[in-house]
């Protein structure tokens, strides 16, 4: 009876222990739920969510929800993610927290790959070039190759200067004696199997990357043998609508103008002509007669002028 009664006692002893327990973490535990997206309103997943100081931690699903038990209603989320800003939010007693992230602008601290593998932006050691926008409209070129003359190192680009001829392009000198030295094209993102980016309007282009060294071959393989030059065009981006004009007019005057023979000229000259060449048998160049005319135009397949000095005769 005694060994009863102690059982009892430690039983009771115990039963407050564990209301006082459960009470106390019912007063820690805060459970918040909520939604983050991007600045479009498109929902983020994977961003990490975590009370602030502590290793209480979520991450948000496919629907940019998440569910978390912050210590109390005064605890401060800490929301991250890669590519956006990260952000602190009070939780201020609210069971629903739904915030938006900003992309981050450090572009020098963004991931970019480089062949098999990823490196930051300042961190890659690779010829790689660039221009943009601006150093194209700041040029009044015909094609897209003429807008990199001059402004990417180790890039030759030359031209014969006849008319409708293009310009060849060649990265780091001649590297082939029999094979083609052209180097690969892409524009966005897909390769040109034939033909170079001299039919893309400069104007649509956002900007032009060039990649030098051996490098490109990790990404395009044999093709990016003599480098590659990528092509970025102009893209549709959200917001108001704009519009730019861009004009150029170019002067051009003939140098070397040269004075033109008339009808009166080229039919004296062509008397004179046929005089030199038998001056026993043929009249002279101003003592002209219908029957040796006849024979200078008529004969000799130049009907048009013998037409001309028919009719003269015959007046």
């Amino acid at each position: 009876m005694k060994k009863r009664s102690a059982s009892w006692r430690n039983v009771l002893l115990i039963l407050p222990l564990l209301q006082l327990t459960i009470f106390t973490f019912a007063q820690n535990a805060f459970p918040v739920t909520g939604k983050v997206t991007d600045n479009t309103g498109k929902p983020l997943e994977g961003v990490t969510v975590q009370v602030k100081g502590t290793s209480i931690s979520t991450e948000t699903k496919s629907d940019g929800f998440f569910s978390i038990n912050a210590p109390s209603g005064s605890s401060v989320l800490v929301f991250s993610s890669v590519g956006f800003t990260p952000r602190e939010q009070p939780i201020q007693n609210k069971s629903q927290v739904n915030l938006s992230l900003a992309l981050a602008d450090n572009s020098l601290d963004q991931v970019v790959v480089i062949g098999y593998g990823t490196a930051k932006k300042k961190d890659v050691t690779g010829a790689v070039a660039s221009i943009n926008e601006k150093d194209i409209k700041s040029r009044p070129v015909n094609n897209a190759i003429q807008a990199l003359q001059g402004k990417v190192a180790g890039v030759d680009i030359s031209s014969n200067e006849r008319p409708g001829t293009l310009p060849s392009i060649n990265i780091r000198g001649v590297r082939s004696l029999t094979a083609s030295n052209t180097p690969l094209f892409v524009v966005d993102g897909i390769p040109l199997i034939t033909g170079s980016i001299d039919n893309i309007n400069p104007m649509d282009i956002e900007s032009i990357d060039v990649l030098k060294d051996a490098s490109a071959t990790a990404i395009y393989g044999s093709r990016g043998a003599n480098g590659v030059v990528i092509v970025t065009t102009k893209q549709g981006k959200a917001g108001k609508v704009t519009l730019s004009l861009n004009h150029s007019v170019t002067l051009e005057n003939l140098v070397d103008n040269q004075e033109m023979f008339n009808a009166n000229d080229y039919i004296t000259f062509k008397r004179w002509a046929y005089y030199y060449a038998n001056p026993a048998s043929n009249p002279r160049g101003d003592q002209p007669d219908i029957a040796h005319d006849r024979t200078y135009f008529a004969a000799t397949a130049d009907p048009s002028a013998w037409a001309n000095i028919a009719k003269g005769w015959a007046s």
